[in-house]
């Protein structure tokens, strides 16, 4: 009789992964909520608060509306033809929807689009970040994903071979690379931020874990750095920025820049540059790495793209993530929910 599946013979690989987002005080609170409903009246309380990160909605915090109206828009546009949606939608919603529809293939967000993303949405995107770092950005440079942790896999399905393939990542950090890294069989390599400068990143730390990995015979190929960071919140200078291009271009490391949280700095006297825009302004491209390189992680991007089929409806986040018309709209937007996060920050 054959061998059954069973956990022993699972993928390592996926059992080496830990997602630790919810971690074990979640996994035990899901017990005990459990419990509660199993055996009520066996633990002193009767209801369980989940404060675990991604739950703020659970808490009372009120979602972005505009995003929420514009998606029920786009994904029912016959409701764009009715009357009584002018007093249920807002204006702008409206307008929005209109714009995106306009830009999607047979106005159908539940049909596959171009792998590489909508074209109209990745024109409006090149758009924002042109706006945002003073230079041209090309729409077929740019690959839309359903979130953050799909783009994370694919450069680790690109760049990681096996073991002794590793990739610079920050401690602490989210754990989407340490589990990410691990599932596509890399090696994590870590550095760590400084709490006493502020999380800052130190390139004297870099070089010494790039030795140190090397010396074990780890091929490092990629460095990954978040701005602003997460779970820190640190904005990193542009001086430190500049070093940070020069120590990948010197090592011939991948610059993996996840700059998701670039709307969410609560101080004054911070500036968020982006690492385009600091290549754009300091360094050629060919500095950063040599243009055949550029050209073929490209080619092989677009390769692994193509090999996938994406839904239009989800590359709609995309567009928002960039606060494109947004601006426009200030209390529907992310400008809005950053001045109720301060607010909160406040709290005694």
């Amino acid at each position: 009789m054959a061998p059954s599946v069973a956990v022993e013979n699972l993928n390592p690989k996926v059992l080496k992964c830990e997602y630790a987002v919810r971690g074990e005080i979640v996994i035990h609170a899901q017990r005990l909520q459990q419990q509660l409903q199993t055996q009520p009246g066996s633990l002193p309380f009767d209801e369980i608060l989940y404060c675990n990160i991604g739950n703020p909605q659970s808490l009372g915090q009120k979602p972005v509306t505009f995003f929420r109206e514009v998606l029920a828009l786009c994904d029912h546009p016959s409701l764009l033809e009715k009357e009584e949606t002018k007093s249920l939608f807002s204006a702008d919603a409206i307008s929005r929807a209109k714009e995106i529809l306009a830009a999607i293939p047979g106005r159908a967000t539940g049909a596959y689009s171009h792998s590489q993303g909508i074209k109209g949405l990745r024109d409006a995107i090149a758009a924002g970040i042109a706006s945002r770092d003073g230079f041209p950005a090309n729409a077929d440079d740019i690959f839309v994903t359903d979130g953050a942790s799909p783009g994370v896999h694919m450069m680790m399905q690109l760049l990681l071979r096996d073991e002794k393939d590793g990739i610079l990542c920050p401690i602490p950090q989210y754990p989407l690379y340490s589990a990410s890294i691990a599932l596509h069989g890399g090696t994590l390599v870590p550095y760590y931020l400084d709490e006493k400068t502020g999380w800052g990143l130190e390139i004297s730390d870099l070089k010494k874990q790039l030795e140190d990995a090397r010396s074990k015979g780890i091929d490092v190929r990629a460095l990954v750095v978040i701005n602003p960071g997460n779970p820190t919140g640190q904005v990193l200078a542009e001086d430190n920025q500049c070093d940070i291009v020069r120590f990948c271009k010197n090592e011939g490391l991948v610059l993996l820049a996840d700059e998701v949280y670039q709307e969410n700095i609560y101080v004054d006297d911070k500036k968020f540059n982006s690492f385009k825009k600091i290549e754009q302004c300091t360094f050629s491209l060919r500095f950063i790495c040599h243009r055949r390189q550029l050209r073929l992680l490209k080619q092989l991007t677009k390769h692994l793209m193509h090999s996938m089929l994406s839904v239009s409806l989800n590359q709609l986040e995309s567009l928002w993530s960039l606060d494109l018309g947004l601006a426009k709209f200030p209390e529907h937007g992310i400008s809005g929910a950053r001045s109720c996060r301060r607010k909160k920050r406040s709290l005694p």
